[in-house]
Formats: C-alpha cells, structure tokens, sequence
C-alpha cells in the first residue's frame, strides 16, 4: 500500500511531505514503547503511535522507519517536527545538487515558520511590542 493510500483511509494531515507520497509500505508496527520499536518493528515500515515527542524521531530513524502515523488526534511536539524536518533536509540534501538542497532548506524553514505561535508573535509585536504575545503551543 502506498504512503498516498494509507492517507487517504486515514483521513490524515500530512504535516511533513515525504520525498515519495507514492512510497510502497508493506508493514505497519503500533507502539508506543520506543523500546519494542527498536526490538520489534521490521525496517521500512510505517509506525502508528500516541507518542508525539522527540524519541519518535530519532527512535524511527534507528530503526529505518519510514513514515509515522499519530493516532488518537495527537499531534507531535513542535520539538519533534523541527528535528524530523531537520534530519529529513540533511538526509534528502546529500543526495541532490547544491541548488535542490538550498530549496530543501527553505522549504523546511517556511514550514517551521508557519505556525499559529508565529503568527500571534509577529502580529503582537507590531501592534503591542516586544515580550507581550500569549502563545498557545500550537
């Protein structure tokens, strides 16, 4: 089943696009222990989990996990994307031109930027000033 399909029956949010939506997955593991992920899961395969912080990433990357899945309606931790859209650019920029990684970089520090915090902290900053916005962690 590709990444694409296995979205689409989810009805899920993409929050950071793969290099292929076509991706073949022929194994999905669900666990929230990052310790059975690494004992258990068979590389390349998709994980499902409610666990939304930094473990994730650096566990799915021990484990040649290619996709994750966060159930239960969570999201993961600003953390946890900024470090899977951080070890995504260094992994896709050493394979392409120096050029396609400069896109690759831009690309993952505009979806950084845009977020709601972002959007209240710019906007409160130029109408109240500095130190004066009230983030919501989203």
């Amino acid at each position: 089943m590709t990444l694409q399909e296995i979205k689409a029956i989810l009805d899920a949010q993409v929050i950071i696009a793969p290099q292929d939506p076509r991706m073949e997955l022929k194994m999905a593991c669900g666990c929230d222990l990052m310790s059975d992920v690494l004992a258990f899961a068979k590389e390349e395969s998709l994980l499902l989990t409610g666990l939304t912080n930094l473990q994730v990433v650096r566990t799915a990357e021990m484990a040649n996990i290619k996709a994750l899945v966060f159930v239960r309606g969570k999201e993961p931790d600003r953390e946890a994307i900024a470090l899977a859209m951080a070890k995504k650019s260094v992994n896709t920029g050493l394979n392409c031109s120096m050029v396609d990684g400069l896109v690759i970089e831009a690309q993952s520090i505009a979806l950084c930027f845009s977020t709601e915090d972002q959007k209240i902290g710019m906007r409160t900053f130029v109408e109240k000033g500095p130190g004066q916005a009230e983030f919501i962690g989203k």
